[in-house]
């Protein structure tokens, strides 16, 4: 993200401006990830008052951003990782409830698109680092609590894995 945001901010006044909000959209993750995270692992809830905020600031961030630049490509990939994201979730939601809270499935048309806009590999990065997270913090649960069954918060893991591959 920050070679995206420098690049951006060498362009002129419309890569400022597109630097901005790309800018906007991270701090957003940041601020309302934070919060789910620590709601997530405290009351295995992701909160819609901050779910819902996050998807508004961070795909709306990015939309404008992408007009601003006139970045079709960019736009479409956005979007296209966030409705990929909704749908595979969704889709492990409707299988399989107790496996994945709709919390979740909330949480990731944003961390979709803010890793899409970068490239197409970032959402896959962040999903393999995500459940990498979750794999290990499931396995820490299950022997300090000896109950195979334990279930986690997969909230944090998801904004952790993000994270890492924003960073990328």
């Amino acid at each position: 993200m920050r070679s995206l945001l420098s690049g951006l901010a060498a362009t002129g006044v419309t890569g400022v401006v597109a630097c901005v909000l790309l800018g906007a959209a991270c701090l957003a993750f940041l601020y309302f990830g934070a919060r789910l995270a620590l709601a997530d692992a405290r009351e295995h809830q992701l909160p819609d008052r901050f779910t819902l905020p996050l998807n508004a600031v961070v795909l709306g961030c990015l939309t404008v951003a992408c007009l601003v630049l006139a970045d079709w490509g960019r736009l479409g990939r956005a979007w296209a990782c966030a409705a990929l994201a909704l749908a595979l979730f969704l889709a492990v939601h409707l299988a399989s409830p107790a496996t994945m809270g709709f919390g979740d499935v909330k949480l990731v048309p944003a961390l979709g698109g803010i890793t899409g806009v970068l490239s197409w590999g970032h959402p896959i990065v962040a999903l393999v680092l995500t459940l990498v997270v979750a794999g290990i913090h499931a396995a820490v649960v299950m022997i300090r609590t000896r109950n195979p069954r334990a279930h986690i918060a997969f909230g944090p893991a998801l904004l952790l894995g993000t994270l890492a591959a924003l960073c990328l």
